[in-house]
């Protein structure tokens, strides 16, 4: 039964991946194993943020630099949700701040999304939530109201 299960999740993810870019060997050798010489969750992590404006891709990056100082380079796709509560505990016992964790791990959330989106990682395998096999980020407990700016009101 478990053999139906996982050929049934590969091809899931096959679909999934077939939709965002051309079948290869590659890719699929990619989707399987998490490795690729060419693309990895830390690469799309800098396209990503290169993609946003300034200020958004400074913060993405701030959360970038702190996942590497304290876990290292990871290559491919294979983070796990132990890996990520081990970045947690070390960056509050650094000190950081829970909003400023929230921050890298929100950041974070968007680049996995990404990831999934592009058929690298599954949804079953999705760090975030409720339980004592997710991670659960903070929030902050006093949410801030965002006012309009326009360049009109200098």
């Amino acid at each position: 039964m478990r053999l139906l299960a996982d050929f049934e999740d590969y091809l899931q993810q096959l679909v999934t991946l077939s939709k965002t870019t051309k079948l290869t060997i590659p890719a699929i050798k990619t989707m399987i194993t998490g490795k690729s010489s060419t693309d990895s969750f830390l690469n799309i992590w800098d396209t990503v943020a290169n993609q946003k404006s300034i200020g958004t891709c400074a913060n993405y990056l701030a959360a970038r630099n702190s996942f590497l100082k304290y876990l290292g380079n990871r290559p491919g796709f294979n983070i796990s949700t132990e890996d990520l509560k081990e970045w947690e505990r070390l960056l509050l016992k650094d000190g950081i701040s829970k909003t400023t964790v929230g921050m890298y791990f929100r950041t974070f959330r968007v680049i996995w999304n990404v990831c999934e989106k592009k058929g690298f990682v599954t949804r079953a395998t999705y760090p975030f939530g409720k339980g004592d096999d997710k991670v659960y980020y903070f929030k902050g407990s006093n949410p801030k109201v965002v006012l309009p700016y326009s360049r009109t009101d200098d």
